[in-house]
């Protein structure tokens, strides 16, 4: 993948034949519009955190987007680091997996690291949960078994994430569903063998951080299984586990206190789901699921099969029953069925003897004769009783929502269900071709062979941004506003664009966004102002240069006077002959820059 096109070892530490001698500061590298490494061409900043700043770049040898990820100056001084940074992205660079962001080169850039990844067009898993909340339970478990199954292919080629949260997980659209990208592979570990200064700026949040690594404890795959449990409940619930006041409290937290079920906070969580989420977070490492394949397994089963799982993985106490099962219809329905069958035998054994009697009866005895006719009305007849009633057979709808239409279909043809798709609709949520919404609600009871109507999502509503260049800032806002997106106003001085026009936006015109998505207009100032610095007594070329250097033109040529035009003596008895006796405008008024001032001159 060409990672070492830019790398190996400095002279001064890293890189051969790269002796940058310019140093980028934090927050300049979104300023430098050059090409770095002679081939990425910054386009924005996307993103920034305590270790590193992410910015959209454009690859112009390959024509395609790509992410670049750089450290920060403050972590670039480190030369350990530094070394270990090359070294753990050559290892991440190695993993080929279509649940991890790629990795595709390494190099240095005004004398700081940086990594050129994959870039992933869409939210991430963070962001999807604070619009929505808790995830549908399908969609939760289909997502964690994805990261799972990323952790479990890296785990077995001897690396550990370190840092699993849904801030470190890309979501994107691909064939009517998210697929789940895992970011930041081994920079996690990189940061370990910081200070300790370091390591608690780019800590950040401790919430999904796994007890043996607050106690400073050797760290094992077991600690990506203990986050993963915490993002997996995240994706149920909508909150950790554990919450405080500060982040050692937390931290403390996950060392002592107990976790709730995800249940507690989401009736719709199944106990055995419980069951795993809790096995996630055992404060024993040696408690928890030993594999992530044993989790890609029972999340496969949550999020794809019909029945409940029952599965029994999570802590490793719980030692009875099967690793995943499903739950029979009647616990003990077979055990009732194999008792009452000795009871039938000997029922239909008994019937048939009575036959066998009653038919013998009536060969020895005759047919009785019919009876004379008898005097009197015959006895009228009893009434006639009704028959019971059979209660009608019902079928209970499963849920379909998240799923394509043709699972659909399969899943209610197993209850005896008839699918419709009644229509569609965008939604932000439910990916495109997933079913968004359906009818009758899962649950509800309903006669066999009765239809369920779905509407099926469309994906996001995209906005294309309009042009709003040269348009005056409220009628933007307004047409902007009109079409569901967010506006943000920057202003900046301008020589040229009268105050109130719109100068440059961003997103470019054109472009197809979400609903809701920020456009940011940057908005003319008009031109700076300035303020006229006090020049009187000052000769005139000196009083000439430094109304220049303001920013203000000098009207030519300056007049004169003198005592015959009225000038206070105490204004003439401390100027000089050829010094300033006054402008106009006078000093320290605010004007535009390039303002025209007019100088007055004592002749006499």
């Amino acid at each position: 993948m060409g990672l070492l096109r830019h790398a190996g070892n400095l002279p001064a530490g890293l890189y051969p034949g790269r002796s940058e001698r310019v140093k980028l500061t934090d927050g300049m590298w979104e300023r430098a519009t050059t090409v770095i490494a002679g081939r990425y061409r910054l386009e924005r900043r996307v993103g920034e955190g305590g270790m590193a700043e992410v910015y959209l770049a454009h690859d112009e040898l390959l024509d395609r987007p790509v992410a670049v990820k750089v450290l920060r100056q403050a972590l670039a001084q480190d030369r350990a680091l530094r070394e270990r940074f090359v070294r753990e992205a050559q290892a991440a660079a190695r993993l080929d997996h279509p649940h991890i962001v790629g990795v595709y080169d390494l190099g240095e850039w005004g004398g700081r690291p940086f990594l050129v990844m994959e870039w992933v067009e869409g939210p991430t898993l963070a962001s999807l949960i604070r619009e929505r909340g808790p995830l549908p339970v399908p969609l939760a478990c289909e997502l964690g078994a994805q990261i799972a199954s990323a952790l479990a292919y890296a785990h077995g080629r001897g690396l550990i994430h370190r840092d699993i949260k849904p801030h470190n997980i890309l979501l994107k659209a691909e064939g009517g569903r998210w697929e789940a990208k895992l970011a930041d592979f081994g920079l996690a570990k990189v940061l370990s063998a910081t200070s300790l200064t370091l390591t608690q700026e780019v800590f950040g949040t401790p919430q999904y951080v796994a007890p043996e690594v607050v106690r400073g404890e050797r760290v094992t795959p077991a600690a990506d299984l203990y986050s993963l449990g915490v993002a997996l409940f995240e994706m149920l619930t909508g909150q950790t586990p554990f919450a405080g006041e500060s982040p050692a409290e937390v931290a403390f937290k996950h060392l002592s206190a107990s976790p709730p079920p995800p249940s507690k906070f989401n009736p719709q969580v199944p106990p055995s789901l419980d069951r795993l989420v809790l096995g996630l977070l055992a404060k024993n490492p040696a408690e928890r699921p030993q594999r992530a394949g044993e989790v890609v397994t029972a999340l496969e089963a949550f999020a794809r099969l019909d029945q409940v799982p029952t599965a029994r993985l999570g802590s490793r106490r719980r030692t009875a029953g099967p690793v995943v099962g499903y739950r029979p219809r009647t616990p003990t329905a077979s055990r009732r069925r194999l008792g009452l069958m000795p009871l039938i035998v000997v029922f239909l054994l008994a019937l048939a003897a009575l036959l066998v009697a009653a038919g013998l009866f009536v060969m020895v005895r005759g047919v009785p004769a019919e009876p004379a006719a008898v005097t009197g009305s015959p006895p009228a007849p009893g009434p006639t009783p009704e028959p019971t009633p059979r209660p009608p057979a019902t079928v209970t709808v499963p849920s379909v929502i998240g799923m394509t239409p043709e699972d659909a279909r399969v899943r209610l043809e197993s209850r005896d269900l008839k699918l419709q798709v009644a229509g569609q609709a965008h939604s932000s949520t439910v990916p495109e071709g997933r079913i968004l919404r359906q009818q009758p609600e899962a649950g509800a009871s309903v006669a066999p062979s009765s239809t369920v109507s779905v509407t099926v999502s469309l994906g996001p509503e995209l906005v294309v941004v309009p042009r709003v260049v040269e348009w005056a800032y409220d009628e933007a806002e307004q047409a902007l506003e009109k079409l569901g997106l967010d506006v943000e106003k920057r202003e900046e001085f301008a020589l040229q664009t009268p105050p109130g026009v719109v100068m440059r936006q961003e997103p470019a015109p054109g472009t197809r966004v979400l609903p809701g998505t920020k456009v940011t207009l940057v908005v003319s100032r008009g031109l700076p102002r300035v303020q006229v610095p006090n020049v009187v007594g000052e000769r005139l070329a000196e009083a000439m240069r430094r109304l220049e250097e303001a920013g203000l033109k000098i009207k030519w040529p300056p007049t004169e006077q003198g005592r015959a035009d009225n000038i206070p003596p105490e204004v003439l008895n401390r100027v000089c002959v050829g010094c300033v006796l006054s402008t106009d405008p006078p000093a320290g008024r605010e004007v535009n820059l390039g303002t025209e001032v007019k100088i007055a001159v004592r002749k006499d």
